[in-house]
């Protein structure tokens, strides 16, 4: 069978739906089976089958601006710009999608909102299998982000998740909380299916005997493996460290991951005064290796839909302290294998941590119940035959009845209901972002590209720095942004607040 795995997001990079996707095409592929992977390359420029063919990004995205933008304004008044700017973004990917040859695929299978969407409207006469890894809209109601949006914004974000779940016949789902939150969204039940992740176990416990080249410190190790952005929790976590140190409680934290929060999660150690028991080690692809020689596992998240990096945990013999979210409460039975507690809560956090680092033998008895339910539960060979039977009835069943758009056309099914709740007739309020790109010896990188996203990592506005490296985006609507500054595949990222007629000043360095 020739499978095709689309993703909108970077592919590869850090994270979980990354290493679900890597993990699927190797199954299959030692199966016989040939697994191709669509996405957007690092730094974003481009869009690409791996190893293949790549589509330029910033000409193909400016063309489709030139019709789509105009079209979305006229159709529909007064639209705010955000929705603008993603709608303009998915009509992107639609046509870079179009851009390929896909004849010899026997079945497609999406990996989020946007693919899901973007694959219906673009491919004619090829079967999709959806899988989802995350619910938008319960993040944002997470992470505050909600609150700060316009009725007509949020209605368009619940929308677009439904669409891109209601218009597939075959969903995959890791967790029964996800499908739970998608039904919550009127999503239809019956079309879901959950499979929980898999992993390769005796690979993952070769790569824990690799060396590395970080040397094991000799008070005992937490380990937070997580992306540096607002749904992982660092910052409560980074509390409890703080009363930890206060009490004169031996240990090092090592916080491998990277993010948007970078930065502001540095400056954050350095303010409580515990920079010397916390280091940030950054994305690590000797991550098992780490984890075999850590003491505890730490992940206060705040949002999540089934953690791979708790599984790893759970067979690297690693007992977790985690948070009492989404399908973290399908892997951890509290007080026997690791801990749970409520979010956002320093205390449970500070507690939990000091018991095991004080208590050896409940270290050893957690990780060692864990273990035992990880070997029976996390089966990959299993996760690859239900994914394969999807992919077998997909191809036999009759095609689905969403009619591929043609070029040019924008999605009114999705548009029109959100529009029927009414615009603001007043102006948004917006600001600037100016800034400079420059090399880590300081010299400006000309023409090097600069991406505006919103917090759920969907490209708003693509720019490119003039001859003296630097670059200016207007009009944007206040809140929280990120940007990524990219020259080829080489990439950085930070995170921003764009305020109500001001001036944001970034000055980025890759």
């Amino acid at each position: 069978m020739n499978i095709l795995l689309v993703t909108y997001s970077a592919y590869p990079r850090i994270g979980g739906r990354s290493t679900y996707i890597s993990i699927l095409k190797h199954l299959l592929e030692q199966h016989g089976h040939t697994v191709d992977i669509l996405a957007h390359a690092s730094g974003l420029n481009d869009v690409y089958i791996v190893g293949g063919r790549r589509v330029k990004k910033a000409p193909l995205r400016k063309r489709v601006a030139e019709w789509v933008v105009p079209l979305l304004n006229k159709r529909y008044p007064n639209l705010p710009r955000w929705i603008v700017w993603r709608e303009t973004e998915r009509c992107f990917f639609e046509e870079a999608i179009r851009q390929f040859d896909l004849s010899r695929y026997d079945v497609i299978h999406t990996q989020d909102i946007f693919s899901s969407l973007a694959c219906q409207r673009a491919i004619r006469d090829k079967p999709i299998v959806a899988s989802f890894h995350n619910c938008k809209v319960e993040e944002w109601q997470v992470n505050e982000e909600a609150g700060k949006k316009l009725p007509i914004e949020m209605a368009y974000v619940s929308r677009e998740e439904l669409l891109s779940v209601e218009r597939q016949k075959r969903v995959i789902v890791p967790s029964r909380w996800l499908k739970d939150a998608f039904v919550r969204l009127g999503a239809s039940a019956e079309k879901f299916t959950v499979i929980p992740y898999g992993m390769d176990i005796p690979q993952f416990q070769q790569k824990m005997r690799l060396p590395t080249d970080v040397k094991r410190p000799d008070s005992p190790l937490i380990l937070c493996p997580a992306r540096l952005v607002p749904i992982k929790g660092h910052t409560f976590l980074f509390e409890a460290l703080q009363r930890l140190k206060e009490v004169e409680c031996r240990f090092v934290c090592w916080v491998a991951g990277s993010g948007v929060l970078e930065q502001k999660l540095k400056r954050e150690v350095i303010n409580r005064g515990i920079d010397d028991v916390v280091q940030f080690i950054g994305g690590r692809s000797d991550l098992p290796a780490i984890m075999a020689f850590s003491d505890i596992v730490v992940l206060p998240t705040l949002h999540d839909t089934l953690p791979l990096v708790i599984m790893e945990a759970q067979i690297a013999g690693v007992p977790v302290v985690s948070t009492h979210i989404g399908g973290v409460t399908e892997m951890i039975q509290h007080d026997r294998t690791g801990f749970i507690g409520p979010p956002r809560d320093p205390g449970y956090l500070y507690r939990s941590l000091r018991y095991l680092i004080e208590n050896k033998r409940e270290r050893e008895r957690l990780a060692g119940n864990a273990l035992q339910e990880a070997l029976a539960t996390y089966s990959d060979a299993h996760m690859m035959k239900q994914t394969y039977t999807l992919y077998t009835e997909a191809i036999h069943s009759p095609p689905t009845m969403v009619e591929p758009a043609d070029y040019t056309s924008i999605d009114e099914q999705l548009l029109d209901p959100v529009h029927q709740l009414g615009t603001r007739s007043l102006c948004e309020a917006t600001g600037t972002l100016v800034g400079t790109v420059r090399s880590s010896d300081g010299r400006p990188l000309p023409h090097a590209a600069v991406h505006l996203m919103d917090i759920s990592w969907v490209t708003l506005s693509v720019t490119q720095c003039d001859q003296e490296g630097r670059f200016a985006i207007a009009g944007i609507p206040s809140g929280k942004y990120a940007i990524i500054t990219s020259v080829g595949e080489h990439w950085n990222s930070c995170d921003l607040v764009i305020r109500e007629n001001e001036v944001t000043l970034c000055h980025a360095q890759l």
